[in-house]
């Protein structure tokens, strides 16, 4: 096992400020039941986060290739997010950077060894750079026996 865990969410952070209130950020993003989000909170810190589905490899255990279906709904997930951000305008987001919000899609893989796989695709890149938002990976290099403990397995 190399992937444990996937979590995809926009999150917008303000720079010369304390933090994010809901208002900056998540209610103007007018999340909609269909939109495919698990939640949109901010969290300690200030940073809003609209955070979509998280993808484990446990939730894949009775499938013939476990780490061949996360990957395929790693894929989905990006695709929804894809469609959340072409449902907003461009506008909104140049509004939010001059309102001094920092907009990213922040990408973390939980990885059990020293190496991971993640593909983004093009239509997702072409979404978020048509809204001027950045990808931020980052992998969180845990034990076996620490994913094992998070449900990895």
């Amino acid at each position: 096992m190399a992937v444990g865990s996937v979590l995809i969410a926009l999150q917008a952070s303000a720079s010369g400020r304390t933090g994010t209130r809901p208002e900056d950020f998540i209610v103007p993003l007018t999340v909609a039941q269909d939109d495919g989000v698990a939640s949109a909170r901010v969290v300690e810190g200030g940073s809003s986060l609209v955070e979509f589905p998280s993808v484990r490899l446990g939730d894949f255990r009775a499938a013939d290739e476990p780490s061949e279906a996360m990957f395929r709904q790693v894929q989905e997930t990006f695709r929804v997010v894809g469609r959340f951000l072409d449902r907003r305008p461009s506008e909104m987001f140049a509004a939010f950077r001059a309102a001094g919000l920092a907009v990213r899609l922040y990408v973390e893989v939980w990885i059990d060894q020293d190496q991971m796989e993640v593909t983004l695709p093009p239509d997702l890149v072409v979404s978020c750079a048509r809204h001027g938002i950045g990808i931020f990976v980052i992998s969180n290099d845990i034990s076996a026996e620490e994913a094992i403990k998070m449900g990895a397995r």
